[in-house]
């Protein structure tokens, strides 16, 4: 019903077709999650929601940092580009913050994530800087406590 709202709202759509649309299709929906059982499994979806907003953020800052320093080493001598494929661990407990931080790297300009093993993300990084930072475990330490982790 939150999203309907939202919907609703951002649309500017107030036309009895398109609200019954909406309703139809948002019972249809919860009744769809509800037999699947889905609902049970991630009762706390809204605190990790708001901490994920509170997270986007910080990530927007590490993304803008990571672009000015591919720029750099783009546009410097090629001897300072070393790339490398490396496991980095991850402190996260649930296949969504594994998600979320292997997404996260990905996102951060120079660095990819390949594979998710045994709670550990393999990343290709254009430099060895940058897979050091990503061991120093600062996004990894944040992606954590959007889980609910205390002080990692």
């Amino acid at each position: 019903m939150v999203l309907m709202g939202l919907w609703v709202l951002l649309s500017g759509i107030y036309t009895p077709f398109h609200l019954g649309l909406g309703l139809g299709c948002s019972l249809l929906v919860a009744c769809t999650l509800r037999h699947l059982d889905v609902t049970s499994t991630y009762k706390q979806y809204p605190q990790i929601a708001f901490r994920f907003l509170a997270y986007l953020p910080w990530l927007f800052v590490e993304i803008v940092r990571s672009s000015l320093d591919v720029t750099r080493y783009a546009w410097g001598p090629l001897k300072n580009i070393s790339p490398n494929i490396a496991f980095v661990p991850a402190k996260q407990k649930t296949p969504m913050g594994l998600v979320i931080f292997a997404n996260s790297i990905t996102l951060t300009p120079g660095t990819l994530s390949i594979d998710i093993q045994d709670n550990e993300v393999e990343v290709h990084s254009m430099t060895l800087d940058m897979h050091e930072v990503l061991l120093v475990g600062e996004m990894n330490r944040r992606v954590a406590k959007i889980e609910g982790a205390q002080e990692i």
